[in-house]
């Protein structure tokens, strides 16, 4: 009868952790060109931890001009509440028509509350 109480009480005093997992429902693929040298697409990857929520933004960067770029750029996006954040992107410099990847985190906002992006050379 004790170890029934005991596992009752370990049960019952047991607290729900949440693991961090990332949502797959992304956004629509975005695509932007930048003064005729970056052809950058985007998605919004909405990701939950156990502090907040964060919105990921992976950028695929092409670089559509004759020749070698440094992929530098920034980022501003606001959401509802016209809360802005802000982001600068320093990659490695990329030959024409070379791809680079790379992520960009706005933490503590649902990629669904973002109402505008834009790019900046």
């Amino acid at each position: 009868m004790r170890i029934f109480i005991i596992l009752f009480f370990l049960v019952s005093c047991s607290k729900d952790v949440k693991v961090p997992f990332v949502n797959k429902d992304v956004t629509k693929t975005v695509n932007v060109i930048i003064e005729n040298e970056f052809d950058i697409t985007y998605t919004l990857i909405k990701s939950i931890s156990q502090k907040n929520d964060v919105c990921k933004m992976s950028l695929e960067i092409k670089n559509i001009s004759k020749e070698e770029k440094r992929n530098s750029f920034s980022i501003e996006a606001f959401s509802f509440a016209d809360k802005k954040f802000e982001a600068f992107i320093v990659e490695k410099k990329s030959k024409p028509n070379e791809i680079v990847n790379t992520t960009v985190d706005f933490n503590g906002i649902n990629c669904g509350d973002l109402r505008k992006i834009n790019f900046y050379k």
